[in-house]
């Protein structure tokens, strides 16, 4: 699917298309996008307009149940082959949990609902694994890190931006605030930091 004149409140991908290319949702006005179990990619910013903006129409995706590859879990829609982000629905609320299903981070993210200013992202516990600059995709006034341990990060040879979340404030388990002090120093990162918390995973946050 290259390009969706998507209008109405639901717009039902054809059964039969196998990948939504970038930016084929750019002009869609449609609130809820169904995605058929035919459809087993999605490209960085499918849901994007251009520019690097969201489109503001768009509130939701669903996933067939029966799809091979893709799963929804919560605000999330994931690949099973690698346990991957591929798209990233927005809490009207400002809020955004990435699903405890998700091991990886890659830089070919789409949001939707992207309009909302991001408040609050908790990435989970589960994420062994960051390519940057997936981190960049993602940005919210306040970071929360549930994991013991700091994901490993890839940076490209081109790559030359932060690789890790600043311009923010930073939550870590307090646990292993060290250890995250450490991974921000190793990757220059933490002087860019706003503001550095820690909580106890036992009372929540």
């Amino acid at each position: 699917m290259l390009f969706a004149a998507a209008e109405g409140k639901e717009f039902i991908i054809p059964d039969g298309v196998e990948k939504i290319a970038s930016y084929a949702f750019c002009s869609a006005a449609s609130s809820v996008i169904h995605i058929p179990d035919s459809v087993t990619k999605i490209e960085k910013m499918a849901f994007n307009m251009y520019y690097m903006t969201e489109n503001i129409h768009i509130k939701d995706v669903t996933v067939s149940e029966n799809n091979p590859e893709l799963v929804r879990d919560g605000q999330c829609i994931y690949k099973k082959s690698d346990k991957s982000l591929a798209v990233a629905i927005l809490h009207e609320n400002g809020e955004l949990r990435i699903s405890e299903q998700i091991e990886r981070l890659i830089p070919d993210i789409s949001v939707v609902n992207g309009g909302m200013s991001l408040e609050k992202l908790v990435y989970p516990s589960c994420l062994k694994h960051v390519t940057a600059p997936a981190f960049d995709a993602l940005r919210a006034r306040n970071v929360y890190f549930t994991g013991n341990v700091p994901p490993k990060v890839s940076i490209p040879k081109s790559f030359e931006e932060d690789a890790l979340p600043v311009d923010c404030q930073v939550y870590v388990p307090e646990t292993s605030a060290d250890a995250y002090k450490v991974w921000y120093d190793e990757y220059k990162c933490y002087v860019y930091v706003d503001g550095w918390h820690t909580y106890n995973p036992e009372m929540g946050f």
